[in-house]
C-alpha cells in the first residue's frame, strides 16, 4: 500500500485531497481515509459548523490561505455532523445513559419487549398506548402529589 502526502490544491477533488495522510489501496484503487480531521500545509483545519440538510460539515484551513479555504465532508460514521472533540458532542454523549435507561425502563416495566403483534402498523400503535400511558401515569402522580403535601 503506497501513502502519499498530499497538500489541498484546486487540481485534485476534495475528497481525495483533504487528508494529509491520504492512502490509496492500489489493488482495488480505493480510497482509505483516516477519521481525522482535514489537515494542509498550515496545520490541522478547524471545525465551522454543519448543515443537517445538505449532510456535511464544513472545515475550514487555519490561515484561510488554501484554495480552496473551506471544505464540505460529508457526514458518515467515522466525520459526524457534531465533531467529537467538542462540547455539544460532549454533552450529548452524556445524555446517552438516560436515554437507555429510560429504553430499558419502556421495554421491561412497561412490556415493549415481549410484543404479541405483528406488522409495523399494530406494532407503532401498541408502542403509541404504551408510551401514553405511561404519560398518564406520571400525569396522574403528578396530580397527586401536591395535594398530599396541602393536607
Amino acid at each position: 500500500m503506497a501513502t502519499s502526502r498530499l497538500a489541498l490544491s484546486v487540481s485534485s477533488p476534495w475528497y481525495e485531497a483533504q487528508y494529509v495522510g491520504y492512502r490509496r489501496d492500489e489493488d482495488t484503487s480505493r480510497a482509505l481515509t483516516s477519521a481525522a480531521p482535514p489537515k494542509c500545509s498550515h496545520g490541522v483545519w478547524t471545525f465551522a459548523g454543519s448543515d443537517a440538510r445538505r449532510g456535511a460539515s464544513k472545515w475550514r484551513c487555519p490561515t484561510g490561505e488554501c484554495s480552496p479555504a473551506s471544505v464540505w465532508v460529508k457526514a458518515d460514521r467515522l466525520h459526524p455532523l457534531v465533531p467529537r472533540t467538542t462540547t455539544k458532542f460532549k454533552a450529548l454523549y452524556h445524555q446517552r445513559g438516560a436515554v437507555e435507561r429510560e429504553f430499558g425502563y419502556l421495554k421491561h416495566e412497561w412490556a415493549l419487549l415481549p410484543l404479541r403483534v405483528r406488522r409495523i402498523q399494530r406494532v407503532t400503535l401498541h408502542v403509541n398506548l404504551t408510551i401514553l400511558g405511561r404519560l398518564a401515569f406520571a400525569l396522574d402522580n403528578a396530580h397527586e402529589a401536591p395535594s398530599e403535601v396541602a393536607a
